[in-house]
C-alpha cells in the first residue's frame, strides 16, 4: 500500500469508530498493521497508527499522554489522518464525568494539560478539554471566579477549534455557576452560548441534542418545563440492550446519537423527579446504571446517587436515602467536590449530609451547609426571574403591547383609542395576557413586566423604544 492509501484507511477505521462500529475498526487497524511494518521503525506512519489506536483509550489520560508522546515523536508535527479538527473527547461534551476518578482529580488536571498539549501539537485542538475540567472541578470545590474565568476560556477555545461538545458542556457550567450564585446575567450569558451553538451552520445532529438536553435540564431546576425534548419526558430513546456490544447497548430508530444517552437518562431521571413519579426514577436510575452506562463513571454515580436519595427521601425511606447519600460522599469526599452535596442540605437529608461530610473530612460541614444554604437563597432569587421572564416571552406582539399600556394605568378605552381596536378586543387580549402571567388583575401587570426587565430600563424607556 502507497503512504495515501495507509492514511486513508486509518480514516475509515476513525469513521469507523466513530460511528460505534469497533469490529470494523479494529479490522482496518489490524490490516494496515500489517502495512505498515513494511516502513521503517521511524516513519511517520507509524506514529499516524499509535494516533489511531489511542481512542479506545480516550478516557485514560496516562494513557492518552505516553500514545499522544510517542505519536508526535514519530510525526513530529501535524497528523495527516487527523488533517481536520477532532475532539480529544471524541462525542462526549461532559469532560468531568469522562475523566473524574475518585481520588485523582487534581492528579488527572495535570495529565490532561499534558494530554491537550501533545493533542494540539498533532490535531491543532484540545486545549480547551483540559480547561473545562479544570473549570469544572474548581466549580465543584466552591471555586467559582476561578470556574467562571477557565469556562469563559474554554467555551471561546472550543468555539475556535470547532469543538461544539465542548462549548456546550462550558455553557453548562456557566449555568450552574449562575444557579449558585444567583446571577441573571450568567444564566442568559449560558443561554446565549448554547444559542450559538445551536445556530452554527457547522454544527453535528449531537450537537443540537446535547444543547437541547442542557436547555432542558436547566430550566426544569428552576421550575420551568419548556423546550423540552419529547425523549427527555418520556424516556424512550430508542436503547436497547445488548450485551455483547462495547457500549452494552444499541440505539434503534436514530433516536439519540448514543454516547449522549447516559446523560439524557439522568435528565428523564430529574423530569421523573420534579414531576413527582419517585418509583419510576427509582426504577430508571437501576436500569441507567446496569443497562445504558457504557463505563463507570464515579462523579456521575455521586450525583445519581443523590437522586435516587431524594426519591426515596419523598417516599419516606429515609433508611435508603441516608444509604444513598453516603454511597455519593464516598465518592467525592477525596477530592473536596463540596459543591454536589450542598444543593441537598435545605431537605430532611440534609443534618445526615452533613455528619457525613464532617466524618470524612472535619471541618467541611460546615464548607457544605453554608454553601446549601447560599445555593438555596440564590436560586429561589434566579427562579422568580426567569420563571416570570418565561410567562413574560409567552405573550404575543399585540398582548405585549396591550400589557405596556395597561401598565401605566391606561383605562380599557383609551387602550382601545390608542391601538385602534376595540375596547372588546382589549378585554380579550388581557384574559389572556392574566393567565399567561399567572396574575388576576391590570393592576398587577406593571410589576410582573418590571420583572422581566432584566437590563432595569424604565417602562417609560421600553414604551418610547416601542
Amino acid at each position: 500500500m502507497t503512504e495515501e492509501e495507509i492514511i486513508a484507511a486509518l480514516r475509515a477505521s476513525y469513521d469507523a469508530f466513530h460511528n460505534c462500529d469497533f469490529k470494523e475498526f479494529r479490522k482496518i487497524l489490524t490490516f494496515v498493521r500489517a502495512e505498515i511494518d513494511k516502513y521503517p521503525q521511524t516513519h511517520p506512519l507509524q506514529g499516524e497508527w499509535i494516533l489511531v489506536q489511542s481512542l479506545p483509550f480516550f478516557a485514560e489520560p496516562a494513557k492518552l499522554v505516553e500514545m499522544f508522546g510517542a505519536a508526535y515523536a514519530l510525526i513530529g508535527g501535524r497528523s495527516k489522518v487527523f488533517s481536520e479538527k477532532i475532539s480529544m473527547s471524541l462525542d462526549f461534551y461532559n469532560v468531568f464525568g469522562i475523566y473524574y476518578r475518585t481520588g485523582r482529580a487534581d492528579e488527572i488536571a495535570e495529565l490532561l494539560d499534558k494530554a491537550s498539549a501533545l493533542f494540539e501539537k498533532l490535531t491543532g485542538g484540545g486545549t480547551e478539554t483540559a480547561l473545562c475540567y479544570r473549570a469544572q472541578l474548581a466549580h465543584y470545590r466552591g471555586e467559582s471566579e476561578k470556574a467562571l474565568a477557565l469556562a469563559e476560556k474554554a467555551y471561546d477555545a472550543a468555539r475556535q477549534n470547532g469543538n461544539y461538545l465542548i462549548a456546550l458542556c462550558a455553557a453548562e457550567l456557566v449555568g450552574n455557576l449562575a444557579k449558585h450564585a444567583g446571577n441573571e446575567k450568567l444564566w442568559h450569558k449560558m443561554m446565549s452560548y448554547i444559542d450559538g451553538v445551536i445556530e452554527d451552520p457547522k454544527r453535528r445532529r449531537i450537537c443540537t441534542e446535547t444543547a437541547e438536553v442542557i436547555r432542558a435540564e436547566a430550566n426544569m431546576h428552576i421550575g420551568v418545563f419548556k423546550d423540552m425534548p419529547e425523549y427527555v419526558k418520556t424516556g424512550d430513546f430508542g436503547a436497547i440492550h445488548q450485551p455483547k456490544h462495547p457500549l452494552g447497548f444499541v440505539i434503534i430508530g436514530n433516536k439519540i446519537s448514543p454516547t449522549l444517552l447516559y446523560y439524557a437518562g439522568i435528565s428523564h431521571i430529574q423530569y421523573l423527579f420534579y414531576t413527582k413519579q419517585y418509583i419510576e426514577a427509582i426504577n430508571k436510575i437501576g436500569v441507567l446504571r446496569n443497562v445504558w452506562r457504557a463505563a463507570p463513571q464515579p462523579f456521575s454515580d455521586a450525583y445519581l446517587d443523590l437522586l435516587l436519595a431524594s426519591n426515596y427521601r419523598m417516599l419516606g425511606d429515609m433508611e435508603s436515602a441516608y444509604f444513598c447519600v453516603s454511597s455519593a460522599i464516598e465518592k467525592i469526599a477525596p477530592d473536596g467536590l463540596w459543591l454536589i452535596p450542598s444543593e441537598f442540605v435545605l431537605t430532611s437529608m440534609g443534618s445526615y449530609i452533613i455528619e457525613t461530610v464532617e466524618k470524612h473530612t472535619p471541618g467541611a460541614g460546615n464548607t457544605v451547609r453554608d454553601l446549601g444554604i447560599d445555593y438555596w437563597n440564590k436560586i429561589d432569587d434566579l427562579r422568580s426571574i426567569v420563571h416570570r421572564e418565561s410567562l413574560v416571552s409567552a405573550l404575543n406582539d399585540r398582548e405585549y403591547e396591550v400589557a405596556l399600556l395597561a401598565a401605566d394605568r391606561l383605562s380599557t378605552s383609551e387602550i382601545a383609542e390608542q391601538l385602534f381596536i376595540s375596547e372588546s378586543t382589549v378585554k380579550f387580549h388581557l384574559s389572556n395576557i392574566y393567565g399567561k402571567l399567572g396574575i388576576r388583575k391590570k393592576t398587577e401587570i406593571a410589576a410582573a413586566l418590571e420583572k422581566k426587565l432584566t437590563n432595569k430600563f424604565s417602562l417609560m424607556q421600553i414604551r418610547k423604544e416601542w
